[in-house]
């Protein structure tokens, strides 16, 4: 079975890593969707090849090739959702006409 030494949620969270460190020499941003693709394609294959019980067949390639690119989007649309690093998150303001729109005073 895959990812039996790696879970998929530590697959996750090393893709935008490796993917930060590929920016910082020269990644340009509309590559970085495909770059968190290709990075958990290549990290379920490493762990599952880690695992040493089968060698790469139809069957295992097909799964790491699914099993990558769902971790890769996964990760990619956790990273979308993260704030910018250096700002801080809005706090909602107090809306002191709460209410008056739907008949409540």
């Amino acid at each position: 079975m895959l990812m039996q030494t790696l879970d998929d949620a530590a697959v996750i969270a090393l893709i935008p890593g490796l993917v930060l460190m590929l920016r910082r020499t020269g990644l340009p941003a509309r590559l970085e969707t495909a770059a968190m693709v290709a990075g958990g394609v290549l990290l379920v294959c490493l762990a599952d090849l880690a695992t040493g019980t089968t060698g790469p067949t139809t069957a295992t390639v097909a799964g790491w090739l699914l099993t990558g690119l769902i971790d890769g989007l996964a990760a990619a649309g956790l990273t979308r959702l993260a704030p910018p690093r250096g700002s801080t998150p809005s706090r909602p303001t107090p809306d002191h006409d709460a209410g008056q729109n739907i008949g409540l005073r």
